[in-house]
């Protein structure tokens, strides 16, 4: 299944929408949109990641040195189901494997220290010491995002779409979402609902 030209992000959370890259996580087989490393540079341009001449960069990337993106890729979609058993254990209030977060901690290790810190119109700002053909550029900072949130107070916000498996986090005020957004997997659902109530059953 290739990547949609528009693709849905209601995980609320950089980490989360790159979990969901998965079509549905309840369906077997599953689908993934990402099957390239271009699928992948072409979400993180959706994602707001890169930029337009971010995405032409990384591209070239891929043509010229394709056995060193598809090993890129590989790891990176391996970096994925990491980030997803971690946040799926968390969203179901179980405990965390020490394989997965000892996974998890190799990337902090390796991202973390390309950090550095710019100053710009007399700002600090937080950057990658990472040249711009680099395909690192896509990851490293989906790793900064999901360490933020795995150090948040607000793991309880983590939730399972019960529809399509999604994982997103619950900013609405209440804090009573349940649906990964409710113009697809809710509305479908409250559909169904009143099917059923109409038919009885």
């Amino acid at each position: 299944m290739s990547l949609p030209d528009k693709i849905r992000f209601d995980g609320g959370k950089l980490c989360l929408d790159y979990v969901n890259t998965i079509h549905d996580r309840f369906e077997r087989p599953l689908r993934d949109y990402l099957q390239t490393p271009d699928d992948l540079i072409r979400w993180s341009l959706q994602a707001g990641i890169l930029t337009t001449e971010d995405h032409r960069i990384l591209e070239k990337t891929v043509l010229q040195k394709s056995a060193n993106a598809e090993a890129f890729f590989a790891k990176a979609i391996q970096f994925r189901q990491v980030l997803y058993r971690l946040f799926h254990s968390i969203s179901h209030d179980k405990k965390v494997e020490i394989g997965d977060l000892d996974a998890f901690n190799t990337f902090v290790s390796k991202s973390f220290s390309m950090l550095k810190i710019k100053r710009q119109r007399g700002k600090f700002t937080e950057g990658w010491n990472l040249e711009s053909q680099d395909l690192h550029t896509i990851t490293y900072p989906i790793v900064r995002d999901a360490y933020n949130l795995l150090l948040s107070d607000k793991h309880y916000r983590i939730r399972e779409c019960p529809k399509c498996g999604w994982l997103f986090f619950d900013s609405s005020k209440n804090g009573k979402r349940r649906w990964c957004s409710m113009e697809t997997c809710g509305s479908r659902s409250k559909a169904r609902e009143w099917y059923n109530r109409s038919k009885g059953t």
